[in-house]
C-alpha cells in the first residue's frame, strides 16, 4: 500500500487525500509508519513532546488511520527514551512501558502497551 501512496503522490495526487483514501477510506494502520520512527525519535530526544508530534507527522503521509500514527509515536518515544538513557543502566521494563504508554494517544495501541505492562517479568 505505501508503494500506491507514493506513486499516486509522485503523480501529484494530494498526498492528504491519498493517505485518507488508503483501505475504503480508513487510512493504513499498519506498521510502516512505526518502522520508519525510531531516528524521528531519536534526532528530537531531548524533547520528547515534539518527539510525539514528528512522529505523528512522520506517519500521517502514509498512515492516516489515528492507529498507524499512534504505533509510530510509541517506536519514536521508546528511541527518545533509550537515547535519554544512554551511559546509564537501562531503565526498568515496566517504568519504560509507562513511560511510553503516557505518551500515546488513547486507542489499541496505548491498550496493547499497557497490556503488555501486565506480562510477567519472564515473558
Amino acid at each position: 500500500m505505501a508503494h500506491k501512496i507514493i506513486r499516486q503522490i509522485r503523480a501529484g495526487e494530494p498526498w492528504r487525500g491519498v493517505s485518507r483514501a488508503a483501505f475504503h477510506g480508513q487510512g493504513s494502520f499498519g506498521n510502516g509508519g512505526a518502522m520508519r520512527a525510531a531516528p524521528v525519535g531519536a534526532y528530537f530526544a531531548d524533547d520528547v513532546e515534539r518527539v510525539v508530534e514528528e512522529a505523528r507527522l512522520s506517519a500521517e503521509v502514509t498512515h492516516a488511520h489515528p492507529e498507524g500514527q499512534a504505533g509510530a509515536i510509541a517506536v519514536a518515544v521508546a528511541a527518545a527514551l533509550g537515547w535519554q538513557s544512554r551511559g546509564r543502566p537501562a531503565p526498568a521494563p515496566l517504568a519504560f512501558l509507562d513511560a511510553v504508554h503516557a505518551r500515546v494517544p488513547p486507542g489499541a495501541t496505548r491498550a496493547a502497551i499497557r497490556a503488555a505492562s501486565n506480562f510477567p517479568a519472564d515473558t
